[in-house]
């Protein structure tokens, strides 16, 4: 859902799209140009830009030793160590351990890194500081959209044999009657049977899906949708109707639980 709003917005905004169409030849022409050839049309570009994902860079580790993991990224323990205990790894060239499955991932953002960093340093000065993991929280903009995520996605939770169900909402990210009101689309995803909270991404405007923090901290303290209801969260028309849209989501969502 979130990709398709995605899509809307830049459709919105005069960019053109093909998806669902393989490349099969990329190849300059005679006048300084890019040409772009797929299974169904051929394009002139002035360059071409390759956004196909990202992985690390280490293949200068190549016959060291030191033990590689997803994606072959650095495999470390809760120490930030490697496999030779007095080598320490940390930033995006590191693995680390998602908060809600407890599997390894990679995962290559600003904070985990930094935090990484932090804490290898105070373990290599003698310290014995865990890194937790992460709930995988992102944030980004398309145009005037807000896009935010947290926690894993319903494929994942069922890929990890959790019972799990998606619900979503649309809620007014002021009170109703106050200017600059707009809508603010969730889509949590909880385990079915107990109410604990799996995942979240939020679409609508930039300030408003800031939100997507009170999710973070639900999921890394292992919070239920009851927890999340009964959070003293604060309410001004300016800033959030009295129903904010992550109490109201928890209030929603809790019809969802199989109890």
């Amino acid at each position: 859902e979130i990709s398709e709003i995605i899509l809307k917005e830049m459709e919105k905004n005069n960019i053109n799209l093909h998806v669902n169409e393989k490349i099969l030849k990329i190849k300059d022409t005679n006048n300084n140009k890019i040409e772009i050839i797929t299974e169904k049309n051929s394009f002139i570009f002035d360059f071409a830009l390759l956004a196909i994902g990202v992985i690390p860079n280490t293949a200068f580790l190549k016959d060291s030793g030191i033990k590689l993991g997803v994606k072959n990224s650095i495999s470390v323990n809760r120490l930030l160590q490697t496999n030779y205990p007095n080598i320490y790894s940390a930033g995006d060239c590191t693995e680390t351990f998602s908060i809600v499955t407890n599997e390894k991932i990679f995962l290559p953002l600003a904070l985990k890194a930094n935090r990484e960093g932090m804490l290898a340093g105070l373990n290599i000065s003698g310290k014995n500081e865990k890194f937790n993991g992460v709930c995988e929280t992102a944030i980004t903009k398309i145009f005037d959209v807000g896009i935010a995520r947290t926690g894993i996605t319903l494929d994942r939770a069922e890929k990890n044999n959790i019972d799990a169900i998606k619900f979503n909402l649309i809620s007014k990210t002021k009170a109703r009657y106050y200017p600059g009101a707009e809508k603010i689309k969730s889509y949590i995803i909880i385990n079915r049977k107990t109410g604990l909270v799996l995942g979240a991404q939020l679409a609508g405007p930039l300030d408003a899906v800031k939100r997507i923090d009170v999710w973070a901290t639900a999921i890394y303290n292992k919070m239920t949708l009851d927890d999340v209801f009964n959070l003293d969260l604060a309410y001004s028309p300016p800033f959030a109707p009295v129903w904010d849209p992550v109490i109201l989501a928890a209030r929603i969502g809790k019809k969802y639980i199989e109890k």
